[in-house]
């Protein structure tokens, strides 16, 4: 892209806030990452287990005659005789004016049908203990397995859109393991917030060319100018550099996108440069 002549001063003072306007916060960004919502609103959720056993245990007492309250479960505090329990039976007996063991019986003898547990066993004064069935468990690991390898982990109902500023190579100093922290807890938050299925930008400043592989101690290009910018990582590895130009009153844009295909980059980097004349423009 062209060098855009400006006067450097307001760039500075005015960038983040233009490009809250450009995509980073706002949906005026070309389509880079706009579709997260509808990715998110399309998904099926994976239940959780103690939510599936809840729900066969609740079952179970409505089929019995009982108040579906009754049919919480909890980790048992007993690992040595049951994984879960539920003393449902024991709040149900003073409502339906019944000894507790005889409603643990009855759900027991219900929850005998299912293929969930390989025991649901009713124990005095009126415990159901709980074991579950082994080939049950396996088909829904396997179905965490299955779900992008998420395992179970479900992404954020409302996602947000999260700015992380954290710095790139020491500016003044030679890089070494003290710099890495800032780095490394801002690229494990943005990495996490992904994850998560939060929309997460990023903003870094850089001074060097290149930096040092510290597995192999191998100097490589960064790919940005040898100069003072900031790098700011948008959604879907679409990227904005920013640089004051050394020699003239002028500040240099960078940017890169990254499609399926040569013609989708090549809408997107279109529709980027004419994002980025937009809010240089507003700037003036």
């Amino acid at each position: 892209m062209e060098s855009i002549f400006i006067k450097q001063g307001i760039v500075i003072r005015v960038l983040l806030e233009k490009w809250r306007n450009y995509g980073i916060i706002d949906e005026k960004m070309p389509d880079l990452g706009r579709n997260d919502l509808q990715r998110n609103a399309g998904e099926k959720k994976m239940k959780k287990i103690l939510d599936l056993i809840t729900a066969e245990i609740t079952q179970a007492f409505v089929d019995c005659g009982y108040d579906a309250k009754y049919g919480k479960v909890t980790l048992s505090n007993r690992p040595d005789l049951c994984e879960y329990q539920c003393n449902g039976a024991m709040a149900a007996a003073k409502e339906y004016k019944k000894a507790p063991f005889m409603i643990a019986d009855e759900v027991a003898a219900k929850l005998a049908e299912t293929s969930m547990f390989s025991m649901a066993e009713s124990v005095k004064p009126g415990f159901l203990n709980l074991k579950l069935d082994e080939t049950f468990l396996a088909s829904y690991v396997a179905d965490m397995q299955a779900a992008e390898g998420r395992f179970g982990c479900e992404k954020a109902e409302n996602p947000k859109t999260i700015m992380i500023d954290y710095g790139g190579p020491n500016v003044a100093k030679p890089l070494h393991v003290g710099h890495l922290r800032s780095a490394i807890i801002g690229e494990s938050i943005k990495r996490i917030g992904k994850f998560a299925g939060h929309k997460v930008t990023a903003v870094r400043d850089y001074k060097l060319d290149e930096i040092t592989d510290l597995a192999t101690v191998e100097k490589k290009p960064t790919g940005l100018p040898n100069s003072n910018v900031l790098y700011y990582e948008l959604t879907d590895d679409a990227w904005v550099c920013v640089r004051p130009s050394g020699t003239e009153p002028k500040v240099k844009f960078y940017y890169g996108v990254k499609g399926t295909s040569l013609a989708d980059a090549d809408e997107k980097s279109d529709a980027m440069g004419k994002a980025v004349l937009e809010m240089v423009d507003s700037m003036k």
